[in-house]
């Protein structure tokens, strides 16, 4: 299929070919074209029914599609217009093949969003949107108890999506020399870090995948080895909405390094979250609420003030990242760490329904403060820290562990404890 035209010495080929299907009894396999104008007038003849039914946003849409495709996609947007087209919040049931009918306009609606992204080869945008289509279309389908039948091969499709993204950018992080820099390298330095973090714990997500899937290519592992091993100094913790890639990060790490330092570097990240977020600390660590481009005017010195809100005394994910280290049975550096550990909140947000947290922003719900004892048993946090039924998030996405782990990347604000030893006990 093309949206332009075969030229002559192509269509000569494709005809020899096809001939010699028939002539060997391999009919079924013979190729057939759809040109420009034959597809525009299927897209003709399909009319208002080529468009999702429910895309309510056209406006946001199309904000979205004529952007340049340089930056980052802007997800509160794209989550707003996958929210309508797909039908996840509307109050009427959704049946099988109405469901079925959302999802495929979804992929649509997608596909266009991506445009400028794609013509751009931007593979972290891509590899975003395609994630934040799997989990609308997982919510719209566990929220009415769909049967796979209706989705499943949207979702297949989706997940097939998010890997390629990540196999391009592998390819193409592979050609670069080892020089990863955007723009202009004097402004680019304050956020090399933050993007290299970035970079890292994308490309173990992938190199996690691989572990997994029929596709695997030595190339790509070896260069994700090698990538990781000459740049985890450069791993960075600038705010919480970071943590998701450390975790990738560290359930890859053995493939790279087959010695302790993956702790290590866990145990640094609860000392720097619980000493920063203390009293004692500036303000704290941001929440994982903040995303890059709201901490990169800050990290460049373009705004002097400090950020509107406080994050002393709490922690979306020190929790998390405790029960790592516990699970690991690092006793007495868990030890060490506790004093101050014990003094921070542990926070988190919990839909009403299990099926909003696949939603980018959800209306119901409750903002949990937990605060650890001053002293606590081994044996209580080993046996807390080694449950992993996952029972804080959603069935669905428990199909592709990888996939849980993408979609914490692509919006952190969802990270909980359950979630991370669930997908610590899958991956491994």
């Amino acid at each position: 299929m093309t949206n332009g035209e075969f030229d002559e010495p192509v269509m000569y080929e494709i005809d020899g070919y096809n001939r010699q299907c028939v002539e060997d009894g391999r009919d079924g396999q013979q190729i057939q074209t759809i040109v420009r104008g034959e597809l525009l007038e299927m897209f003709l003849g399909l009319g208002a029914d080529f468009w999702p039914p429910q895309l309510s946003n056209f406006k946001t849409l199309l904000e979205i599609y004529l952007s340049d495709g340089r930056g980052c996609i802007p997800k509160n947007k794209l989550a707003v217009v996958l929210e309508s087209s797909i039908g996840v919040t509307r109050q009427k049931k959704v049946s099988g093949p109405e469901c079925g009918r959302l999802v495929s306009g979804g992929a649509i609606v997608t596909s266009m969003a991506l445009s400028s992204y794609s013509a751009a080869n931007n593979h972290v945008a891509e590899f975003e949107a395609w994630t934040m289509y799997l989990v609308h279309l997982l919510a719209v389908a566990e929220r009415w108890s769909v049967a796979k039948k209706y989705w499943k091969a949207e979702a297949d499709l989706a997940v097939n999506a998010m890997f390629s993204c990540l196999a391009r950018l592998c390819e193409e992080l592979s050609q670069r020399s080892g020089n990863y820099v955007e723009g202009n390298s004097l402004v680019d330095k304050p956020l090399y870090r933050v993007r290299l973090t970035q970079l890292i714990g994308l490309m173990c997500v992938y190199g996690l995948w691989m572990k997994e899937a029929d596709r695997r290519s030595e190339k790509h592992l070896e260069f994700i080895r090698s990538f990781c091993a000459r740049n985890v100094n450069e791993l960075l913790l600038w705010g919480e909405y970071a943590i998701p890639q450390f975790l990738a990060w560290y359930l890859f790490a053995p493939n790279v390094d087959p010695t302790a330092r993956r702790h290590s570097v866990m145990a640094n990240l609860i000392d720097a979250i619980s000493e920063i977020n203390s009293s004692r600390g500036d303000g704290g660590v941001p929440n994982p609420y903040y995303s890059p481009e709201e901490i990169w005017p800050y990290l460049l010195g373009l705004k002097s003030e400090k950020l509107g809100d406080t994050f002393t005394g709490e922690s979306f994910t020190i929790g998390a990242l405790v029960d790592l280290h516990v699970r690991a049975n690092f006793k007495q550096s868990m030890k060490r760490l506790w004093p101050n550990v014990s003094k921070i909140a542990q926070r988190s947000f919990v839909p009403e329904q299990k099926w909003e947290y696949y939603l980018w922003r959800s209306e119901r719900g409750s903002n949990l403060e937990v605060w650890p004892n001053p002293t606590q048993l081994w044996d209580t946090m080993i046996r807390e820290a080694h449950e992993s039924k996952g029972e804080d998030i959603p069935k669905l996405v428990k199909l592709w562990p990888v996939a849980y782990l993408s979609y914490l990347i692509v919006a952190p604000h969802r990270i909980n404890r359950s979630g991370v030893r669930w997908l610590a006990t899958a991956v491994n």
